[in-house]
């Protein structure tokens, strides 16, 4: 035939395995049928995947839909690379280049072991009534993202139709895309279904980062159905996708998942659904490693700078990043939550609704902070209360009050920090950090809070030519929290521009030490080592 090969032509072809293949495990297979009598076929965009129940197991064959030149090649790179790595989340494949005879002619097929599993959509739509079987799901997921990333391997196109639940645990299908190491330096040779990818990615992205975007939107879809089953309604498979779509991404704007779920009473829902929607303003290579405890609560253009190398600080995923391990020594978790506000790392997650820039309600509207309308006696309290506050906080006082706790003032220092008053910010966490009667580990999680906001502070002097403020403002991070990379990295340029090139070196040493994984860090000591 002149043509490749379209899901009519395999379908007839498979119906003779004894004729149409080359391998004798297949031959000696039969195809499974559907109610009609025709051969049971799983499309997808890329191919029609078949089961053959062979004489001593069942086999998949997934025949091509289109011809891809340097597949075979790709496939020999996949299989050497995931050989011997054992992980529980792929099968067992083989390349077969003569695989299939259609009218006259070979054409390669990839024969798996065939997975019993229930696909995504039909597990999650089974156990919507078991939302702590979806949570505990959303964790696993992660568990998967981080075993492929650590290996320097992605899938390339997560999806519910690629991924398979067996005995609750996951398994990937469909390898057509799949990066490892072995391809570094190719072209991707697909896209990935776009209700799961960037709008940005392209066929030049091909590398160790392309599941970071898929990811966030996977696990997103997994803790929102684990929290609330009514989003189901969101979902839609003949459409091809579970709660977000393409659309929602090409105009977050216009999109009522994005609404719905931003507006959700979860907390940790609302933090997620705010880095999916932020991180479509990133290029796809530069969107951090997925982490559930590492939410992206910043655009890009928050902290990015955008003058010339000499002059800007450069940030690679932003100062204000959310804390990892080694700076809280707790996950990320700022402080307890109840069940219903659960943060999982949330650590600068959203407290509602509102818009970052929505002027504060004046006080004669008599509304509390909790929905409630407030009398005029309660007005005439709270405002002796706030002039009594400011008072206190003037002259370095902090006594506990009954409705305030050291969490909660830190929550309002981090809401201050969004809306970009940092002065009002550093206050709140200053009475925390000062006030002995607290605990120990939340004074120290104000001093990183503080920490970052002064990083934050000099990333954005520096970005104004105020390097002399930017240096002291990078110092000052730096005093109340020796583990922030950021800081020593970026007083580390404006030492750089200055050609004070040792001071710059030691600086970019601090960095490359507490953060070795970031290759700026490398980059930048290593441009002043000979200087």
């Amino acid at each position: 035939m002149s043509n490749w090969p379209v899901a009519a032509d395999y379908d007839e072809s498979i119906q003779n395995p004894h004729l149409n293949f080359e391998d004798s495990e297949l031959k000696e297979g039969e195809p499974e049928y559907d109610p009609y009598g025709s051969p049971a076929v799983r499309s997808g965009n890329f191919a029609s995947v078949y089961m053959l129940q062979g004489p001593r197991r069942k086999v998949a064959v997934r025949c091509f839909l289109r011809e891809i030149p340097d597949q075979q090649e790709r496939y020999a790179a996949i299989s050497r690379d995931l050989l011997g790595l054992g992980l529980p989340y792929t099968v067992n494949f083989e390349f077969l280049p003569k695989g299939i005879k259609v009218q006259g002619e070979w054409f390669p097929i990839l024969k798996m072991d065939w997975c019993e599993g229930e696909q995504l959509d039909k597990y999650l739509e089974r156990n919507l009534e078991n939302q702590a079987k979806l949570r505990r799901l959303a964790d696993k997921w992660f568990e998967m993202s981080h075993s492929l990333r650590k290996v320097g391997i992605a899938h390339g196109d997560l999806s519910h139709g690629n991924v398979m639940v067996l005995d609750d645990e996951i398994k990937l299908i469909d390898y057509d895309g799949m990066f490892v190491p072995r391809l570094a330096g190719r072209k991707s040779n697909e896209r990935g279904l776009e209700h799961y990818q960037h709008p940005g990615r392209t066929d030049n992205h091909f590398g160790r980062y392309l599941d970071n975007f898929s990811n966030w939107v996977m696990y997103t879809t997994l803790v929102g159905l684990g929290e609330d089953k009514e989003l189901w309604k969101l979902v839609n498979i003949a459409d091809k996708h579970l709660i977000f779509s393409k659309s929602d991404f090409e105009h977050p704007n216009r999109s009522k998942t994005f609404d719905i779920l931003k507006s959700h009473e979860d907390k940790t829902l609302r933090t997620y659904a705010t880095t999916v929607e932020n991180l479509l303003q990133y290029d796809v290579e530069q969107i951090p490693d997925f982490h559930p405890d590492k939410p992206v609560l910043y655009p890009p253009e928050a902290f990015q700078a955008k003058k010339p190398a000499s002059a800007g600080v450069g940030d690679r995923g932003g100062l204000f990043k959310p804390i990892d391990d080694q700076t809280l020594g707790d996950r990320g978790r700022l402080f307890e939550t109840t069940k219903k506000e659960s943060d999982r790392g949330g650590l600068f997650a959203d407290t509602g609704n509102e818009p970052e820039n929505k002027p504060e309600q004046p006080k004669s509207d008599g509304i509390s902070r909790y929905g409630r309308k407030l009398g005029p006696a309660q007005i005439a309290v709270g405002s002796l209360a706030t002039v009594a506050i400011i008072a206190l906080v003037g002259f370095g006082v902090f006594t506990s009050m009954k409705h305030e706790t050291p969490e909660s003032i830190l929550t309002d220092g981090i809401d201050a920090e969004k809306l970009g008053k940092s002065f009002d910010a550093r206050k709140k966490f200053l009475l925390v950090s000062d006030d002995d009667k607290v605990d120990a580990k939340i004074r120290s999680k104000a001093h990183t809070l503080m920490g970052l906001s002064y990083a934050k502070e000099g990333l954005t002097k520096n970005n104004k030519d105020k390097m002399d403020e930017a240096k002291e403002s990078f110092t000052k991070a730096i005093a109340l929290d020796s583990t922030n990379a950021d800081a020593f990295y970026g007083r580390g340029k404006i030492y750089e521009a200055r050609k004070n090139f040792s001071d710059a070196k030691s600086d970019f040493a601090s960095s490359e030490r507490l953060d070795s994984n970031v290759e700026d860090y490398k980059t930048a000591l290593k441009n002043v080592e000979d200087k």
